[in-house]
């Protein structure tokens, strides 16, 4: 029997609030991002479906819990503070409490491994012990000694919601981009200092500017040029994030790029055959490392509710109690790898018994094992 193809001991997870397939493709064969065009010549590439609703919070949630919206139960995108108000009084449907399913770095715990967190979406207030800078944008940590050194180490974090600065006038687009790129850079860098200085198995990194700035696009008084422009810029800065978290990879480590909750309608215009929904549910997910296939697009359907599945199984995790989702199996190069290395284990289990017992006969040791 071959040897099992190696196995992952971490993961790194990137979810993209916004991205869309065609435009990510697109951008590729222009040149214009280099490390997606890296990332997918080494990996599974392939447009997922998202669960219904196909809107921030629970698309993110279903992510990080493989769960289906109707069993983690996080509203869209708004909910009434309790059933007894009227329905247009609404909390924000991101807080984290919200979900009624583990995540998978909460699963992680459960075998003594060690996760970060930062900007993931729905993820505040933290559950569970690992390292976490907030999952609305990262203003808040849940270490006060790291807060501080964050800040000192990596700089301040510029934590207001620059699309809303854009929209209310308060900043050109000059000035757009120059806060986008800075909220990137810190995370960059914040990301680097943490994996340095921390021990971790599991890292979730969220970014969230592809969908808010698709929002903010006007629907007239610019060019399509225009827009594409805006959307090639936010791609850009997206993407010299992602070429930080391949310097991070090693032979040990998997990698996947998660779109979560697809792209604003009013981008339609930019896309061969756009949508005509605010959001759609037509996602991306791009995954490299150990026994994950190269350069491979699978004819199979794959579905988003399947990531956090597929990554307990690869990383020997136990899987997120309520995930309802599939083990991805046509990502592998080797599905039959964890069966194989459970063999070899089992075949040299067998030897030391063996061994085992014969000296228990020779010096009449006692327990003998019993040998079947």
């Amino acid at each position: 029997m071959r040897k099992p193809a190696p196995q992952p001991k971490k993961a790194i997870v990137l979810g993209l609030d916004g991205a869309h397939p065609e435009l990510v493709q697109q951008l590729v064969r222009e040149g214009k991002l280099p490390n997606f065009e890296r990332m997918v010549q080494q990996s599974v590439f392939k447009a997922v479906t998202e669960p219904f609703p196909a809107v921030t919070a629970p698309v993110w949630t279903t992510v990080a819990t493989g769960a289906c919206p109707g069993t983690h139960e996080a509203p869209d995108p708004f909910q009434p503070n309790n059933s007894s108000e009227p329905a247009d009084r609404a909390d924000p449907a991101f807080d984290g409490r919200n979900s009624k399913a583990e995540h998978l770095w909460q699963a992680a715990e459960r075998a003594g491994k060690r996760s970060i967190l930062v900007n993931w979406e729905t993820s505040w207030p933290p559950k569970g012990d690992g390292i976490q800078l907030e999952g609305y944008g990262p203003g808040l940590v849940n270490l006060d000694d790291l807060a501080a050194e964050l800040t000192e180490e990596v700089g301040p974090f510029f934590a207001s919601r620059v699309r809303e600065a854009m929209e209310g006038g308060s900043v050109d687009k000059a000035a757009f981009y120059e806060l986008q790129n800075y909220q990137h850079q810190w995370l960059a860098k914040a990301i680097g200092y943490l994996v340095e200085t921390q021990p971790w198995d599991l890292l979730f990194v969220g970014a969230q500017c592809l969908d808010p700035s698709g929002h903010a696009q006007p629907e007239s008084g610019s060019s399509v040029d225009d827009r594409r422009d805006n959307l090639s810029h936010n791609y850009q800065s997206i993407d010299r994030v992602l070429g930080s978290l391949l310097d991070l990879m090693d032979s040990e480590t998997i990698l996947a790029v998660v779109c979560a909750a697809g792209l604003g309608s009013n981008m339609r215009s930019e896309l061969p055959n756009g949508p005509a929904s605010a959001h759609q549910a037509s996602s991306l997910v791009i995954m490299m490392g150990p026994n994950i296939k190269k350069g491979v697009r699978p004819q199979r359907l794959l579905d988003l509710t399947g990531i956090a599945p597929t990554l307990a199984y690869l990383l020997d995790f136990p899987v997120p109690a309520q995930a309802d989702g599939p083990v991805l199996w046509g990502v592998m190069e080797d599905p039959d790898a964890k069966y194989k290395e459970m063999k070899l284990v089992r075949k040299q289990l067998d030897r030391w018994k063996k061994l085992y017992a014969g000296l228990a006969i020779e010096y009449d040791l006692n327990p003998r094992p019993e040998i079947d």
